[in-house]
C-alpha cells in the first residue's frame, strides 16, 4: 500500500544499544514525481497528490489537509487521532512519533512548526473505559521536523484540471517521548495537535495511496475541544466532482522506538497430549492461553505459589483460547491449571 521513495530514514536497533527503530508506519503520503497531468515536480522532491479511485474521472479527494490546532475562527481546540497495534509476543518501548504537515505558503525553511503535543490512549478516544496512558494538551513535545521533500496538491486532473504547485511543503514533524512509554500488546491510539509561531492554520497530510481515494480499515478521528470537553468524530475526505460522496481517512504517521520479544511458556504435555501456552510471559496486563488437544470443556484456575486462588474462568467445549487478566495482580510468579475430564496440566506464569 505504501511507497517509501522519499520518506526514507536508516534506523537500527537492538535491545541492548538502545536505538530507536521505526516500530509502525500507517502508510505513505508520496504518490510519484509526475503529477496526473504531467507537471514534474521540482528535482529531488515528489508529490503528495490528492487521489481519484481508478477508473473514476469525475470525483477526487477534495481535502489536501485536516486541521489539528488552534481554530483561529472559533477559539476550539482540535486534535487528529488515529489508531496502532503493538502486535502479540512483542513489547514496545516507544520514543517518538512523528507526524506529515505544512503551512500553506510558508517560508522553505526552517519547518513552521513550533509546538507539538499527543497523547497515547488505551483504546479509541470517546469511548467508555479508554484511558490516556501518556501525554497531555499543554507539554510541547516537538523534537526534529525533518523536510520530507514532498509538495502537497489538489487532484490536478479530476475533476478538473488544475496546475501543481510548491505552497504547501511538508515536514515530518516529531514529538518525542521520554521517558520511554513502554506498551504491551495491543491497539492503542495517538492524538496530536500543533501550533505555529503566527498561530495560523496549518494542516496534517493523510495517507495517500494512488488510485484510491480511501484505505483499508481507514478510521482517523478528529477531536473538538470547546475548553471543557473533547468531542471526537469520524475524519473523513468530502469530496470534489459531480456525484462526491465522503470517505473515511488514514492519518499519516510513524511510531519510533525498541522493540522486545516476550517469551511464549509452553507446559509439560498431560494426558492425552493436553498442553498449554502461554504468551507474554513475563506479562503486566493479560496473557493469551492456548490450549491443545483439550477434549470437552476445561475448568482454569490461577494460585499463587501459597496455593491461593486468585482468579477462575470455565473453557466450553471446543473453546481453546482465553485472557487471563493481570491487571489487578500482585507482581510475583504465579500458577495456571487447566482442568479436563480426562486429566490437567500446569503452567508458570509472571506478573511484572
Amino acid at each position: 500500500m505504501k511507497k517509501l521513495i522519499t520518506l526514507i530514514t536508516l534506523v537500527f536497533a537492538t535491545d541492548s544499544s538502545g536505538w530507536a527503530q521505526q516500530l509502525f508506519t500507517s502508510g505513505s503520503i508520496t504518490t510519484t514525481a509526475t503529477s496526473k497531468n504531467g507537471v514534474a515536480a521540482p528535482a529531488g522532491t515528489q508529490w503528495s497528490e490528492a487521489q481519484n479511485d481508478t477508473g473514476n474521472t469525475l470525483v477526487s479527494n477534495g481535502a489536501s489537509g485536516f486541521n489539528a490546532s488552534i481554530n483561529q475562527n472559533t477559539g476550539l481546540e482540535q486534535e487528529l487521532a488515529d489508531d496502532f497495534v503493538v502486535p502479540a509476543g512483542q513489547r514496545w518501548t516507544v520514543s517518538s512519533f512523528s507526524f506529515f504537515g505544512y503551512q500553506t505558503g510558508a517560508t522553505a525553511t526552517p519547518s513552521p512548526f513550533s509546538k507539538l503535543t499527543i497523547r497515547v490512549w488505551s483504546g479509541q478516544p470517546g469511548t467508555a473505559g479508554t484511558t490516556v496512558v501518556f501525554g497531555n494538551t499543554t507539554t510541547n513535545r516537538l523534537g526534529t521536523s525533518t523536510d520530507a521533500l514532498t509538495y502537497r496538491i489538489f487532484n490536478s486532473l479530476v475533476p478538473t484540471t488544475t496546475p501543481p504547485g510548491t505552497t504547501r511543503k511538508v515536514w515530518e514533524v516529531q514529538a518525542t517521548v521520554a521517558p520511554g512509554l513502554v506498551l504491551q500488546p495491543g491497539t492503542y491510539w495517538v492524538s496530536w495537535t500543533s501550533d505555529v509561531p503566527s498561530g495560523a492554520a496549518h494542516f496534517f497530510v493523510p495517507v495517500t495511496t494512488a488510485g484510491a481515494r480511501t484505505q483499508p480499515s481507514a478510521n482517523a478521528l478528529q477531536g473538538t475541544n470547546d475548553g471543557i470537553t473533547t468531542t471526537w468524530t469520524p475524519l473523513s475526505d468530502p469530496g470534489a466532482g459531480t456525484g462526491a460522496t465522503p470517505v473515511a481517512v488514514a492519518m499519516a504517521f510513524r511510531v519510533f522506538g525498541t522493540s522486545t520479544l516476550l517469551a511464549t511458556r509452553v507446559g509439560q504435555p498431560g494426558p492425552d497430549g493436553l498442553s498449554i501456552q502461554a504468551s507474554p510471559v513475563p506479562a503486566t496486563d493479560a496473557v493469551q492461553i492456548t490450549l491443545a488437544n483439550q477434549k470437552g470443556p476445561a475448568h482454569l484456575l490461577l494460585t499463587d505459589l501459597n496455593g491461593r486462588l486468585v482468579w477462575t474462568s470455565q473453557l466450553p467445549a471446543g473453546v481453546q483460547t482465553a485472557t487471563v487478566p493481570f491487571t489487578t495482580v500482585a507482581p510475583g510468579v504465579y500458577l495456571l491449571e487447566a482442568r479436563t475430564a480426562t486429566g490437567s496440566v500446569r503452567t508458570r506464569l509472571v506478573k511484572e
